[in-house]
């Protein structure tokens, strides 16, 4: 009788434990429950006593509910099970159960504990598609990832094999030097290393690695610090092969340079097609013009005494020449302008301006300073062929009213600025891949290694400016 007071007393005290089930079950069934077990089965104490135990237990996990609890009660068991209960109305609880062997009113009956763990199972599963998620990630990444403790590699994933040749286990505990050429490299790297992540969280490098065959290769390196790197020296560092993407880089580039090499040599050949050209135009037709103007002249003189006929098709044709005359040396202005020639780029830019004018009635502002600027030939011609290129923009896109053209020296720069007050290009409007009067003026700019922009705002004009190196 002293036992079942005690256990009486005790249960009467464990019966209003607030964060655990307790509970006791005669021939399969609820005697007993305390306010939490019901609580969390949705029922009533009252409804729960007289209730098959198991009736909570989710279907799937009674028979090894069932199976833990006898080997709990035999004492093959110390530690408590787990499993899932439902409630009345459909919740599943995760809890983590206890059972021992007491005598309860005088007959023996089974004491049960229980710990809701739903949240702990919750947050462990959460973990654990965290895990496997970032072990796919890991997995996906092409590149080789390495988590590094104070040097030595700890983790590597398949990326690995990939990039440097190895399986991922053969190089846990590894020192990371075995993917640097030499001993320099490594302590260049490392110093590197140690000096940015003394300023920023991140770091980042193109570095030249070697694999497990022996073979050189550039790398992408990125590494960040885990925790405290100064005490623990924990790193996740990736490698990123980038030999192929930084060879066809160089190929592209040095094809770069070849195709502007032609395109120098075409330009340099038009050039001086344009001038033969225009010096042909001007010296062997010109000279035939003056003499057949100047026969006609005294044909007039001769013709006074015909007929009116025969003197109005002198007339006509001395007019056709001068027409002629006035077209030729348009045209071989065009080609190649004396002026650029003779008199140099200033007087050449303030001529294009007038004609520009006259052809189109813009206005030209033009301001050149110092008045005289001295340049070699083929610089000089460059900036004129741009401006007319610029000037033809104008004439064709812009509606504008007036143009200013601006050349100054400075810097070491000469810089040329054709600026007009029409539509303005849109965005679209410039990156536009057929607009080769654009791509013109930046390819003439490119080959003296300068410097191209333009700048369209709507209804505010457009600018364009160049700049190239007097060296």
């Amino acid at each position: 009788m002293v036992t079942n007071t005690l256990t009486e007393s005790l249960l009467a005290a464990l019966e209003n434990t607030p964060k655990a089930g307790v509970y006791v079950i005669q021939d399969g069934r609820f005697v007993m429950v305390n306010d939490f077990t019901a609580a969390r089965s949705g029922y009533r104490k009252e409804e729960m006593i007289g209730m098959e135990s198991t009736s909570i237990i989710h279907p799937e996990d009674r028979q090894t509910a069932r199976e833990n609890a006898i080997s709990m009660l035999k004492g093959l068991r110390n530690t408590p099970y787990i499993f899932r209960t439902v409630s009345r109305t459909g919740e599943i609880h995760w809890i983590t159960e206890a059972v021992s062997s007491i005598e309860y009113q005088g007959r023996r009956a089974i004491l049960g504990t229980s710990l809701d763990v739903t949240e702990l199972i919750r947050a462990q599963r959460e973990i654990e598609e965290l895990k496997a998620l970032e072990a796919s990630i890991l997995e996906a990444i092409p590149h080789a990832v390495l988590g590094l403790q104070k040097g030595r590699i700890v983790f590597a994933n398949p990326g690995v094999k990939k990039v440097f040749g190895w399986e991922p286990h053969e190089i846990e505990n590894l020192d990371m030097r075995i993917f640097y050429p030499s001993e320099a490299h490594f302590r260049r790297f490392i110093r590197n290393l140690h000096l940015t992540l003394e300023r920023q969280r991140v770091f980042y490098t193109e570095f030249t690695c070697r694999t497990r065959h022996g073979s050189d290769i550039e790398c992408l390196i990125s590494a960040t610090p885990i925790g405290d790197y100064e005490k623990d020296g924990r790193l996740v560092i990736t490698y990123e092969d980038i030999t192929d993407r930084k060879r066809i880089g160089r190929e592209l580039e040095e094809s770069r340079r070849r195709l502007r090499q032609l395109t120098a040599h075409l330009e340099d050949v038009r050039e001086k097609e344009r001038a033969y050209i225009a010096r042909e135009l001007h010296d062997e037709l010109g000279q035939l013009l003056t003499a057949l103007h100047m026969d006609l002249i005294l044909l007039a003189q001769h013709t006074k005494d015909y007929d009116e006929r025969v003197r109005d098709t002198v007339c006509s044709s001395l007019n056709l020449i001068n027409k002629i005359t006035e077209s030729l040396r348009r045209i071989y202005q065009d080609l190649r302008p004396a002026v650029l020639d003779h008199l140099g780029l200033t007087a050449a830019i303030c001529w294009q301006a007038e004609e520009f004018q006259k052809r189109t009635g813009i206005r030209c502002q033009i301001d050149i300073f110092p008045e005289e600027i001295k340049l070699d030939t083929n610089r000089t011609l460059t900036l004129f062929r741009i401006l007319q290129e610029a000037l033809t923009n104008v004439a064709r896109h812009s509606g504008a009213k007036e143009v200013s053209i601006t050349l100054k020296q400075e810097k070491g720069q000469i810089v040329l600025t054709i600026k007009d007050d029409g539509r303005g290009l849109a965005k679209e409007e410039l990156d536009k891949p057929n607009s080769f009067g654009l791509l013109g003026i930046k390819e003439r700019t490119f080959l003296w290694g300068g410097n191209f922009s333009i700048l369209g705002k709507e209804n505010e004009g457009t600018t364009v400016s160049v700049s190239l190196p007097l060296g």
